[in-house]
């Protein structure tokens, strides 16, 4: 047999195994999820052009250069020269660079290298890009992570401040800094700012710390700094002109990139936009039916949808479509912030030539990571996004339409090294007239209370924030009322404005005030500890979750391996109910046990892997909990916090104390039985200190308290999270007696 002819078989074999592997891997038990069959994968759109190019190269000429010239044909080299021209030659530089572009990780070394800047820093969006950007750019630099080039996340940083030169951070890392240094200019101490360059990326997401390190750099920074400092925001095209006017006509550069024909189709039948999860299964299947049937070119499949829930409940019906067809060229990959690292870069591993991948993605991949290779997209035309709630004035996360901005990035996700097409889950009529132009930017969205205090910290009156700080977006004084309502019910503020005690405590603890309350009470009451276990365990713990699934076993959205730890723990609940009371019983206490039976195994792996939970996740809840105690103990010291009192870990009776302590934090969080509904209480607020009306509440299926035989009706409840789809539900919360309430 001939050299080419063994190769070609060893391919063969290679290939058959890796598709047995990949069959095998989908072959999970999904019986139980109660799902319609679907056989009919025909889905009728409408068909329109856009984004247009002129361009005659040819997809396979793309795809080969792609492999071997990555780096090298990265849009921003090629702008190299002029770019880091007019850059030298501004203090302030608009840039417009598209996702894939090279801004975030070329940019900061031509920085470093060309024009010898020393320290850089540059905001993300998220925790998630400012980590693997890092790492990424380390690499190829060839240094260590965290020595000159670094990262620097809430609860974690990696960044050798002696050595480092390049520095990944969240827009809230950077904003705390930014008020130290500020801070410090204003007492007289040290002024200088650690950075001589700071690049806002991703400036166009308009994130609320974004717009106040704007503020900040417009008002206090800029006026008083070296002209040697270089202020660089990048944003796409969209808002690129309204940055330059803030900065008084700063010039714009535009980082043009290589785009190819996109053809976008939209959904025929108008108003069936909210059955996009349907929809979405519908059309990746048709895309792997007209592929297989040779109608399209095969090509990589992102998928947006809003978050991780979503992402399961589509990925788990997917892979039984697949079981039952016995599908291999088809390789589903989730990415979600939450997701872990060495998850999240899988979806960059190669896969055998007659295959191709379908990426289910948050908006996540609207801007935060390039994903090459992307030939299908299939928008949901959905986000989920943080607003305030008026009465509890705690920022919560609500599913809605995209804007046509945000849909337009989506797009431009395919159409770079070939022709791509869209699939948009909505009609040409919502696009064009029901969504909005732009985001609304979270500033005039989003609670200011922890802005407010950031800014008083900083040194600025109360005068000076509403009547002189530049903003891009003013808030109303609506707003800005209800931010300082909430200062003086949680004693962050004095009757005169002033930060107090507490107030200065909100604004070091890296988590919503009401969370610094809670802890500012639990250290007086020597529950400290076990309130930081819960604010780490409501900060970072997931089950596994499998959106409307509909049998019993999966009736509270909660996956297979996530239910037998749900029922487990809150069978135990119940039997320290019959111990200690009614006191124990509630989600908050779900965490605390949790966690507890880990730190009783010595936080062993074995032990998270026999609870199906990720022992990552586990680890990083530990680390928060830390930082957590850390910052707790510079504010409020006593003997709870010394070391030899590791062993309160595994004892804990004060769960009075604890529901006393959340209660303080978030007084408004209190409802009260009005009314059954299905077995199930319908709930309103006990404190309408705002008079918002008709507010009616339902315990959420994922909660311990739901539906819960034992217990009946709870009569009075406390709650941290509101979730809305098509109601409005409460979870992570506990069960408060009629005693208790009255004495907070």
């Amino acid at each position: 047999m001939s050299e080419q002819g063994s190769n070609k078989r060893q391919k063969t074999q290679k290939q058959g195994a890796w598709e047995k592997a990949q069959l095998q891997k989908n072959d999970i038990d999904l019986n139980k999820l109660n799902s319609q069959q679907q056989n009919d994968f025909d889905f009728v759109f409408k068909e329109d052009f856009g984004f247009e190019s002129d361009s005659e190269q040819s997809e396979e000429e793309s795809e080969e250069e792609e492999s071997e010239q990555e780096d090298v044909s990265l849009p921003i080299e090629i702008h190299k020269k002029e770019l880091l021209d007019i850059i030298s030659k501004n203090q302030v530089v608009i840039i417009i660079g598209h996702t894939g572009s090279g801004k975030s990780t070329k940019m900061p070394q031509f920085l470093c290298n060309d024009l010898d800047r020393k320290k850089i820093c540059i905001t993300q969006p998220r925790r998630l890009a400012a980590i693997s950007i890092a790492q990424r750019v380390s690499k190829e630099m060839n240094v260590e992570l965290g020595k000159e080039v670094g990262y620097g996340v809430r609860f974690d940083e990696k960044f050798d401040k002696s050595v480092g030169r390049i520095k990944y951070a969240t827009d809230g890392i950077l904003l705390k800094e930014l008020t130290q240094t500020l801070q410090n200019s204003r007492e007289g101490l040290d002024r200088r700012l650690q950075y001589d360059t700071i690049i806002i990326d991703e400036a166009h997401e308009r994130t609320l710390n974004n717009d106040i390190i704007l503020s900040l750099m417009k008002y206090q920074v800029l006026p008083n700094i070296d002209k040697n400092f270089k202020l660089i925001i990048t944003s796409a095209t969209i808002n690129a002109q309204k940055f330059s006017e803030f900065f008084g006509g700063c010039p714009i550069y535009e980082v043009e990139g290589k785009n190819y024909p996109v053809k976008i189709n939209y959904l025929t039948k108008e108003g069936d936009e909210d059955n996009y999860l349907e929809n979405a299964i519908s059309t990746i299947m048709k895309i792997y039916k007209d592929i297989k049937d040779g109608k399209l070119d095969i090509g990589d499949v992102l998928v947006f949808l809003t978050g991780q829930d979503e992402i399961n409940f589509v990925m788990k019906r997917i892979q039984k479509e697949m079981v039952s067809m016995k599908i291999n060229s088809m390789v589903l990959y989730p990415i979600y912030a939450n997701l872990p690292l060495k998850e999240q870069v899988k979806i960059f591993e190669s896969i055998p030539r007659n295959c191709f991948k379908v990426i289910l993605a948050t908006n996540i991949a609207e801007t935060s990571i390039t994903l090459p290779n992307i030939k299908y997209v299939v928008d949901s035309g959905k986000i989920k996004v943080k607003t305030m709630n008026v009465l509890t004035q705690i920022s919560e996360l609500v599913i809605e339409s995209c804007s046509r901005a945000q849909a337009n990035q989506r797009a431009g996700r395919t159409g770079r090294t070939g022709p791509g097409t869209v699939y948009r889950l909505y009609s040409r009529v919502e696009y064009a007239e029901r969504m909005k132009s732009v985001p609304i930017p979270e500033i005039l969205r989003e609670s200011l209370s922890k802005v407010l205090v950031q800014l008083l910290r900083f040194g600025l009156t109360i005068s000076e924030i509403l009547k002189e700080l530049p903003m891009m977006d003013k808030p109303d004084l609506k707003q800005w009322r209800l931010a300082l309502q909430r200062l003086l019910q949680l004693e962050g503020i004095n009757n005169t404005g002033e930060l107090t005690y507490l107030g200065k405590f909100m604004c070091d603890l890296p988590s919503d005030i009401g969370i610094a309350k809670v802890l500012s009470v639990a250290a007086s009451n020597k529950c400290v500890r076990s309130c930081c276990i819960i604010t780490a365990m409501l900060e970072e713990f997931k089950l596994p979750i499998n959106n409307k699934a509909k049998e019993e076993e999966n009736l509270r959205g909660i996956s297979l391996d996530g239910m037998d730890v749900f029922k487990h723990y809150k069978h135990k609940i119940m039997t320290h109910k019959d111990i200690h009371g009614d006191d124990c019983l509630g989600d908050l206490f779900f965490y605390l046990l949790i966690y507890l039976d880990w730190a009783e195994s010595g936080y062993n792996k074995e032990w998270c892997e026999k609870m199906k939970l990720s022992f990552k996740m586990m680890n990083r809840i530990k680390y928060v909990y830390k930082q957590l105690i850390q910052t707790t103990r510079r504010y409020y010291e006593n003997e709870e916090f010394d070391e030899d009192m590791e062993k309160n870990l595994k004892v804990f009776e004060n769960f009075n104390d604890i529901k006393y302590s959340f209660i303080k934090g978030y007084p408004n969080n209190l409802v009260k039985l009005e009314s059954v509904n299905n077995r199930n209480g319908v709930y309103r607020h006990l404190k309408n200190a705002l008079d918002v009306k008709n507010v009616t509440l339902s315990i959420h299926p994922s909660s311990v308290l739901f539906d819960n035989k034992e217990l009946g009706l709870i009569k009075n409840m406390f709650y941290i999270t509101i979730l809305k789809t098509n109601k409005e539900f409460i979870k992570d919360g506990f069960q408060v007696e009629d005693d208790l309430i009255k004495e907070v």
